[in-house]
């Protein structure tokens, strides 16, 4: 349920974000387009002008709905839900506060905690239904270092997303350099067809939106902290040693894990 409720606070702000490229971009072309059919059309022109103000009012408002606190909300409902995901593995592997015989009363008391420390973040998460899934097979140290972190956290997720954050950037740079090119051969050739000088700033504009996007994405802040976690879990799971390079027993190393997924 929390997993899901920050899955549906962040797509609001993701959202919100995407639709400021799109719209940034269509204004520019609209208002020029218009502004060039004003000789042919003038009801044509008229148009393109007003769908183009109402494009740029669409990002004045999106702008104005997302702000800080609605970030700060998503990222506490991911923190509720990895906070409990760690309680459950680590429960599951036996080590650390879970080693006695009163685990399960440990359990249900620190979950308990976690969600009223959030009480505030339950309304955004009435109506969503548990997903059903069977516990991980995780029964103790080594089974935890298999499944949670080698395959869950490792393969499944950190490799692969700074795969997919990799190639993503990648796209967008082309894009960007390829507006670069554009503007840059429309500005050449302004000098034998002036109408053609306004289009070129349509494409720088086009660019500067671009970047825009993958600023407020974070897209290199994130590629270069998946692969530094990643590196860090292949440390702990082939060492298994503290950063000052003490050896760490089984409830630490499980300890350490977690709190660098966290």
């Amino acid at each position: 349920v929390w997993s899901q409720t920050a899955n549906k606070l962040k797509a609001g702000p993701s959202r919100a974000r995407t639709a400021q490229l799109v719209l940034t971009v269509a204004a520019a072309i609209l208002a020029l387009a218009g502004s060039q059919l004003k000789g042919t059309s003038f009801a044509a022109s008229l148009a393109l002008g007003i769908v183009a103000a109402l494009a740029l009012a669409g990002v004045g408002l999106l702008r104005g709905q997302t702000n800080t606190e609605q970030v700060r909300r998503w990222t506490r409902a991911r923190s509720v839900s990895e906070a409990i995901k760690t309680e459950v593995y680590t429960f599951l592997s036996g080590t650390g506060r879970y080693e006695g015989a009163d685990r399960e009363t440990r359990l249900e008391t620190e979950i308990q905690r976690l969600e009223r420390e959030a009480a505030d973040l339950s309304p955004f998460s009435r109506g969503i239904q548990p997903v059903a899934r069977s516990l991980p097979p995780v029964h103790d140290l080594e089974s935890y270092l298999g499944f949670r972190v080698r395959d869950s956290q490792l393969r499944d997720y950190y490799d692969k997303k700074a795969k997919e954050l990799e190639d993503r950037i990648g796209q967008l740079k082309v894009v960007q350099i390829a507006l670069a090119l554009i503007a840059a051969g429309l500005a050449a050739v302004a000098s034998v067809a002036p109408s053609v000088a306004a289009w070129a700033a349509v494409a720088t504009t086009a660019g500067g939106a671009v970047t825009a996007y993958v600023a407020s994405q974070r897209y290199e802040f994130l590629w270069i902290e998946y692969n530094r976690t990643a590196s860090e879990l292949r440390r702990l799971l082939e060492r298994r040693t503290a950063a000052d390079g003490g050896q760490l027993s089984g409830a630490e190393l499980v300890s350490e894990c977690e709190q660098v997924i966290s």
